[in-house]
C-alpha cells in the first residue's frame, strides 16, 4: 500500500468529513488529504476471512483479489498461518504444502504416503505405487516392470505363482499355462487328459468315471457293460439304451423277445426255457 503520512506545518482539513488535522495523523491519496478513519473506510481493503478493515498500520497480505490481515492468512486445512510461507491455492482455497499433499496429493495403494517429486510410481488398474511398494504378496521383492499374475489375494511374481499357486498337471507335473480339465479335485492339461483304457484324449468329450478312472464311451462299453444275453454286444446304458435284466442276465430291450414267434416281451409276462425266452402263450406249447 503505497500512502504517505504528512506532518507538514501547512495543515488543511480532512478532504472528506472536513474535521481539522491540526495534531492529527493523516494520509494523502494523490492531492486529498484525509484522516485515518475517512482513509481507512475509502481506501483501505476488507479482509476477506474476518470481513474487517485492515487498517493502515497492519499488512495487507494480497494475492489475486484476495485481502488478509496477517493473522487471517491461513491454511483452510489445518488454520496454520501462511504468512511468508508457501501455500497452494486451488478451489478458491489457501492450502499449506502438507495439507495439499494429505488431501490432494496422490497417495500409494499400499504404503498410503504420497508421492514426492522425481519418485517413480507404478500405475495398475486405477492405483499408484511406489516401485518399492508394489511387491509380490509371496516373497516380497519389488515386482518393477517384471511379470506378474494377480489373484484375488493379491499380486505375485512369476517365479512365486509358478513353483507355489500355479495349477499343475497331474499327469506330467508340469505348469498348466493354457486350457486345462479339473477333475476330481485335480488338473490337467487338455492335452493330458486320457482315457484309462486306450489313452485316447478326452478332453471335451464325453466319459464315463469306473474306479475313480476316465475311460471313453467305447472302453468303457467294453471292459464294464453288461453284455446282452441275446446277441452279445455290450449294453453301454448311455443316452437312450434301455436293458431288462432278469437274475443274472441282461438284454437290450430290442433283443427281449419270444424265441419263437418274436413278440416284443418288455412289460409281457413270459418264460424261460434253456436259456431262450418264451411269450406266455409260445411257452405252452413247449413239450
Amino acid at each position: 500500500m503505497s500512502v504517505k503520512l504528512d506532518r507538514s506545518a501547512s495543515v488543511p482539513n480532512c478532504s472528506k468529513c472536513m474535521e481539522s488535522l491540526l495534531g492529527k495523523q493523516y494520509l494523502m491519496k494523490e492531492t486529498n488529504k484525509f484522516c485515518v478513519p475517512c482513509y481507512e473506510s475509502m481506501h483501505c481493503n476488507s479482509c476477506n476471512k474476518c470481513l474487517q478493515i485492515i487498517s493502515t498500520d497492519s499488512r495487507d497480505i494480497s494475492y489475486k483479489a484476495f485481502h488478509f490481515h496477517d493473522s487471517c492468512f491461513s491454511c483452510d486445512g489445518c488454520d496454520r498461518c501462511l504468512t511468508d510461507q508457501k501455500f497452494i491455492f486451488k478451489d478458491n482455497k489457501f492450502i499449506c504444502e502438507k495439507c495439499y499433499e494429505d488431501k490432494f496429493m496422490p497417495k500409494c495403494a499400499t504404503c498410503r504416503k504420497t508421492f514426492k517429486a522425481g519418485s517413480k510410481r507404478m500405475e495398475y488398474e486405477g492405483k499408484s505405487y511406489h516401485e518399492m511398494c508394489f511387491c509380490c504378496s509371496s516373497c516380497n521383492a519389488s515386482i518393477g516392470k517384471k511379470s506378474f499374475v494377480k489373484r484375488s489375494d493379491g499380486y505375485f511374481c512369476q517365479d512365486c505363482f509358478e513353483s507355489r499357486l500355479a495349477n499343475k498337471c497331474h499327469k506330467c507335473k508340469k505348469i498348466i499355462k493354457s486350457k486345462g480339465v479339473s477333475y476330481k479335485d485335480e488338473t490337467f492339461h487338455a492335452a493330458c487328459f486320457l482315457c484309462a483304457g486306450c489313452e485316447a484324449n478326452i478332453a471335451g468329450e464325453q466319459f464315463i468315471t469306473h474306479d475313480e478312472k476316465p475311460y471313453c464311451v467305447n472302453c468303457h462299453k467294453n471292459l464294464f457293460s453288461k453284455k446282452c444275453h441275446k446277441c452279445g454286444d455290450p449294453i453301454s446304458g448311455i443316452k437312450e439304451t434301455k436293458m431288462i435284466a432278469f437274475e443274472e442276465l441282461s438284454w437290450h430291450v430290442e433283443c427281449f423277445v419270444c424265441f419263437d414267434c418274436g413278440r416284443q416281451l418288455e412289460g409281457e409276462g413270459f418264460a424261460m426255457h434253456r436259456e431262450e425266452t418264451y411269450c406266455e402263450e409260445c411257452a405252452s406249447q413247449i413239450p
